[in-house]
């Protein structure tokens, strides 16, 4: 059964500029705030467990007032989206790679922390090579100018002694566990691809613009939406829990007993934020439930 402890102390934050590159070798995003966590997750000692991150919240503390971003780029004032990127370094080469961790439209107008789930980001670090110098970079991207954003978020490491309780904090639960069965994932995005050969229980991107549901004539923003999906073969791994076990190995020794077997489906979701118009035409910003797979797992 899992051990579970939260480690909710934050190492190092700071204005990270270092950043030459990226995908897209765009230089305006060598600007944005940039945070470094050091790290001190550890694998577990005993070759059959492995540590799996329940939960990843990054807490950013945003200070209120007016952006001087132009219209063109903030239709709506002071509500604006601003993306959590996850940065590591492509293979043999010097350059950058950013990946989308979470999306929050956010009320620049007020104060207040921001949390961002980088469950899916961390478990990734903590399974892949970046995490060889012990560090977990990330970086805020937006349509505000870069400014803006190192005025509004506190990221700088060394601010006044007073504002400490603002810094930028990652509070994080995990817990060990038997491996069941692995399955091989992108370290960059933690999901299987289309034509990878991968055939167990695995969560495939799916792209869904607002469009096809008919929705873009309400919901503002955003425009489209990674929704995920579940597919593969279910045997011995990516067990939900102990009942899929025991009902796998029914299903498996006595058919007629238990005619269906375990399914690849999600076990775990999160919501979606939208600015969009409410039933009396006002324009309002809520959260939908249950939006986006987070996990896909054999139940």
């Amino acid at each position: 059964f899992p051990r579970e402890h939260e480690e909710s102390k934050l190492d190092q934050a700071n204005d990270d500029n270092n950043n030459n590159n990226n995908n897209n070798n765009n230089n305006n995003n060598n600007n944005n705030p940039n945070l470094v966590f050091a790290m001190k997750i550890q694998h577990p000692k005993d070759p059959l467990m492995e540590t799996i991150i329940r939960s990843a919240k990054l807490h950013i503390y945003k200070r209120g007032g007016k952006t001087d971003a132009s219209n063109e780029s903030s239709s709506f004032d002071s509500l604006m989206e601003v993306n959590v990127y996850h940065v590591t370094a492509e293979s043999n080469t010097s350059e950058t790679k950013r990946t989308l961790v979470d999306t929050k439209i956010i009320d620049f107008s007020e104060s207040g922390w921001v949390i961002f789930n980088i469950q899916q980001a961390l478990q990734n670090w903590l399974d892949g090579p970046t995490k060889k110098d012990g560090l977990l970079r990330l970086q805020l991207s937006s349509k505000a100018c870069t400014k803006d954003l190192h005025r509004i978020f506190q990221v700088n490491r060394l601010m006044k002694r007073s504002l400490r309780d603002q810094e930028p904090r990652l509070n994080v639960k995990t817990s060990e566990r038997l491996i069941l069965g692995r399955v091989k994932r992108d370290i960059h995005t933690g999901d299987c691809e289309k034509g990878d050969g991968e055939t167990q229980c695995c969560r495939f991107s799916l792209k869904i613009d607002f469009k096809e549901l008919s929705w873009d004539d309400w919901v503002i923003a955003p425009t489209s939406f990674n929704a995920y999906y579940c597919e593969g073969d279910c045997g011995s791994s990516r067990l939900a829990n102990d009942w899929a076990l025991v009902k796998n190995l029914i299903h498996q020794a006595n058919p007629e007993k238990m005619p269906v077997g375990v399914c690849c489906v999600p076990n775990e979701y999160k919501g979606l934020t939208l600015l969009h118009y409410n039933n009396d035409g006002q324009l309002t910003l809520s959260e939908k439930q249950n939006m986006v797979v987070q996990d896909c797992r054999c139940r």
